[in-house]
């Protein structure tokens, strides 16, 4: 049962924090049916795909063969909301073990799912999600348990019913069936007396003159443009020339000037020498 109560916790977090986004938490689903299962009848098969993270042992187990007044005692029980102390503190085996603790830990399960199915409800999957939930509350025994779990009980499981019923409406995801559309083309544009020679001379006088003046203009600005770029080019290839033969004069000039007075260096050392010999 400890187990089962931090789980129920844990859901609760979950919920909490999803509550906005209605992130899809399949784990924690999976362990609310988990608790679903081991609060069902185990007769017959399961047909669901679910991996339950719980002990195969009952939540809540009646003993057929109690007396009528023990019937009447577990009808009286009532639901009361899951203390924090019992799902975190520190609580002996006997208070886990009580009818009552074991029916609200039910019972909390049932709201903890209610609240999923609020979340999930518009979903185009919920029914696959909630098929395994659908299931084990089908294999519950209400008759033996309080009228507010019943109550509970049959609100959750007439939502499942309505979700199903709405998914019986679904249609298979198909192509979208509509007529191709032909792509646009243009009329093409046809002359009746067509010529293959040139036009040039087709129109009146003047306008043939007006057409060989721009020609001759185009022609003209062309010819000035390729004449004055070969002139930059030869401007600038005279200009390079001259500034490279510039240099090359003056390298000339200091290498003479270096030369020089190398020259004039080497003969003051050798006077200097000569004059240390003759005051010895």
């Amino acid at each position: 049962m400890r187990d089962v109560f931090r789980g129920l916790f844990v859901c609760d977090l979950c919920l909490e924090y999803i509550s906005l986004s209605k992130r899809l938490a399949p784990e924690a689903i999976n362990f609310l049916c988990g608790i679903l299962f081991l609060g069902s009848s185990k007769e017959g098969r399961t047909r669901n795909g679910s991996i339950f993270l719980l002990r195969n042992s009952p939540i809540v187990h009646f003993d057929t063969t109690s007396t009528p007044l023990k019937w009447l005692l577990l009808f009286s029980l009532v639901v009361k909301p899951l203390p924090i102390t019992k799902t975190l503190g520190e609580v002996s085996e006997a208070e886990l073990t009580t009818d009552e603790v074991r029916i609200s830990a039910l019972n909390h399960c049932l709201s903890a799912l209610n609240k999923f199915v609020d979340m999930y409800q518009d979903l185009p999957a919920s029914v696959e999600i909630f098929a395994p939930v659908k299931e084990h509350l089908q294999r519950i025994p209400v008759n033996l348990y309080p009228s507010p779990f019943k109550e509970l009980h049959g609100t959750l499981l007439s939502r499942l019913n309505d979700i199903y019923n709405a998914s019986l409406s679904r249609k298979h995801l198909t192509l979208q069936a509509r007529k191709p559309e032909a792509i646009k083309t243009f009329e093409p544009k046809f002359e009746e007396h067509y010529e293959v020679r040139s036009r040039r001379g087709a129109g009146n006088k003047a306008s043939n003159e007006k057409q060989k003046l721009r020609y001759k203009y185009k022609k003209e600005f062309k010819g000035a443009i390729r004449e004055i770029r070969k002139d930059n080019k030869f401007l600038a290839k005279q200009k390079l020339q001259e500034q490279l033969e510039k240099d090359a004069e003056r390298m000339r000039k200091v290498k003479e000037i270096e030369h020089m007075l190398s020259n004039q260096q080497a003969e003051t050392n050798a006077m200097n020498r000569k004059k240390r010999k003759l005051g010895k």
